[in-house]
């Protein structure tokens, strides 16, 4: 008799275990998951007084991230975009005490299963650019090698890289902020007469569901578009959240009419938010167009790098989708 019950209980941890590594197995990725990211970096502008030439520099650094299985996770080691293959630190090394060194794991977030781990790619601007003001080269995937010899084509978003074209001492930015809340801040002031003509967001169709912004200048006579279109006023996401929208100064920037004037020493705001539940990674600029009263033309950018916390539901429906794609 005692030695069917011990059948029995032996039975049942077999099959508890056997229950508990099919739900393991389930949950492991076939292939790590890149996150969605937009990105638009731009290279200063030499000043002429310089002896450096950018080309000489180490370019632009851009850090992509990306989900993979948290017991047996994968290390970037190679990256080519466009078939140009670029400098990969996935988090450089660990000395410890006698001086040995170990490559770092680059873990951003832990979750039930999987890391959240990132990889930094620098690109020299030769590779990309001619060196004129404004030049863009765009990519939305890489090649991505893996320390298990494995490779993948990998979509990362959308990145732009361009050289700088700003214009300085003209409309001056004299403040910028953000908050792990997803709002950030760009104030401006015009040091001469001036006419604001544009003020665009890079992919701001692909980001119009998480990102808002309000326009403010000083005396607030930025007018509404006349051709509006029926549409929300304040964003879903910000519900049941502490951002007193209704009150943040200034009209939603999809409705301002330009051309609007600018006196001297005048005040632009710019008010950006950001729903903080997103999983895509932002590192962009609001630019901003127009001419002075003597007709000279001017760019000015406000910046807005934001990386999301994830939370574990959110991982688990992007998974979702993902699989959901391949199917």
């Amino acid at each position: 008799m005692k030695e069917r019950y011990l059948l029995i209980g032996l039975l049942l941890v077999v099959l508890s275990w056997g229950g508990n590594y099919l739900y393991f197995e389930s949950k492991q990725l076939d292939e790590p998951i890149f996150m969605e990211h937009f990105y638009e970096k731009a290279l200063p502008i030499r000043s002429e007084d310089e002896d450096i030439d950018y080309y000489e520099s180490e370019g632009i650094q851009l850090t992509f991230f990306y989900l993979t299985n948290k017991y047996a996770p994968l290390e970037v080691v190679e990256v080519r975009i466009d078939g140009a293959e670029v400098y990969v630190d996935s988090g450089g090394f660990d000395y410890d005490f006698f001086g040995d060194s170990q490559p770092t794991q680059h873990v951003e977030q832990e979750f039930s299963h999987y890391y959240l781990k990132s990889v930094t790619v620098g690109i020299r601007p030769e590779v990309f650019v001619t060196g004129k003001p404004g030049d863009r080269w765009t990519f939305e995937n890489m090649e991505v090698y893996f320390d298990n010899h494995e490779k993948m084509t990998a979509n990362i978003g959308k990145v732009a890289l361009l050289i700088n074209d700003s214009t300085p001492e003209i409309l001056e930015q004299r403040m910028g902020s953000g908050s792990n809340d997803g709002q950030s801040k760009g104030v401006f002031v015009s040091l001469k007469p001036l006419t604001v003509e544009d003020i665009s967001v890079p992919f701001a169709n692909e980001i119009s569901d998480v990102f808002k912004a309000k326009v403010d200048i000083g005396r607030g006579e930025i007018e509404l578009r006349e051709d509006l279109e029926d549409g929300e006023d304040m964003p879903s996401w910000y519900d049941d959240r502490s951002v007193d929208w209704e009150n943040t100064p200034g009209i939603l920037l999809k409705d301002v009419e330009f051309p609007f004037e600018m006196e001297k020493n005048e005040r632009l705001s710019l008010n950006m938010f950001l729903n903080p539940e997103r999983t895509s990674f932002l590192e962009l600029a609001s630019k901003i167009t127009g001419t002075t009263e003597s007709g000279e033309s001017f760019v000015s950018y406000a910046g807005i790098i934001d990386h999301p916390y994830i939370i574990q539901r959110a991982i688990e429906q992007l998974i979702a989708e993902k699989e959901g794609e391949k199917e």
